[in-house]
């Protein structure tokens, strides 16, 4: 079976890799590693925290990602003026400016 990605595995995917990206660039500079925790969030979602502090260049650097997953509220839908669509693997919409 033919299995088609999403635009928001897509989007994700390419998030992650930039920050794996940058991550790799601040410890190449600094010399020292970032400490990663990873979470999840139970409506959906989670993310990918990276930090390092005391180092040999930076005193303190953060590389974070964070996905959530849900329906926006019809307030937050207003305010970005897309509607009150599902977040989750809703299919493509054009998002012109107002």
């Amino acid at each position: 079976m033919l299995q088609v990605e999403t635009m928001r595995t897509r989007m994700e995917k390419m998030v992650r890799r930039i920050q794996d990206a940058i991550s790799e660039a601040v410890e190449q500079i600094d010399g020292r590693g970032l400490r990663q925790d990873s979470w999840t969030r139970a409506e959906g979602g989670g993310g990918i925290s990276r930090v390092l502090q005391d180092g040999n260049i930076f005193e303190k650097a953060g590389v974070n990602v964070s996905t959530v997953v849900g329906t926006l509220s019809s307030e937050a839908a207003r305010a970005l003026k897309i509607g009150g669509q599902e977040t989750q693997d809703s299919p493509p919409r054009s998002m012109q400016p107002a």
